[in-house]
């Protein structure tokens, strides 16, 4: 049980030092089942010993941890990752609608990588000449997310497009 702990504690603070929030975590179930199974049984042995100041301690512990399970993380519920993956991997495919309805849908969500939707949106629509559209979706991206370079260096290929020299230099120093 003690290696089984330790393992899963040097593995776990491994995923808080790199910040893993997805599927990263799954390997510890491999760990915490059996674990799960052990306190338990230890629970009720305690019980049955008849030693409840243990058991309490015990129970208080789990009902802890079962609390910090059911929290709610932040950004637990963005999907807009996924969203952008599939759209990727339809895209390459050759798969063009598939595509913009997956951007479309992580671009309404406007949760933490909306932004890369948005860019692919107005990369699409640039590229089909709908400068407007393009427009409107880089509009979306903040000046202080991420993506913020790569909606001014989209902005100043549009405005080169158009012939707007000056805009798009200031664009590209942007």
């Amino acid at each position: 049980v003690l290696a089984l702990f330790s393992g899963m504690v040097i593995y776990a603070l491994s995923l808080v030092v790199f910040f893993c929030t997805t599927r990263y975590r799954v390997p510890l179930l491999v760990i915490l089942i059996p674990l799960a199974a052990t306190g338990f049984n230890a629970i009720l042995s305690t019980l049955q010993q008849r030693n409840y100041r243990k058991s309490l301690i015990m129970l208080i512990t789990l009902l802890f941890f079962l609390f910090l399970g059911f929290l709610p993380l932040n950004g637990s519920n963005d999907l807009t990752q996924h969203y952008n993956s599939l759209a990727i991997s339809f895209h390459r495919n050759g798969e063009e609608q598939k595509a913009l309805k997956y951007w479309h849908i992580s671009s309404a969500e406007e949760k933490r990588f909306s932004a890369y939707a948005n860019l692919s949106l107005a990369r699409y629509f640039k590229l089909k000449r709908q400068f407007e559209m393009a427009l409107n979706y880089l509009e979306k991206i903040p000046d202080n997310s991420f993506a913020a370079y790569q909606k001014y260096s989209l902005l100043g290929d549009i405005n080169k497009q158009k012939n707007k020299l000056r805009e798009a230099e200031m664009c590209y120093r942007k």
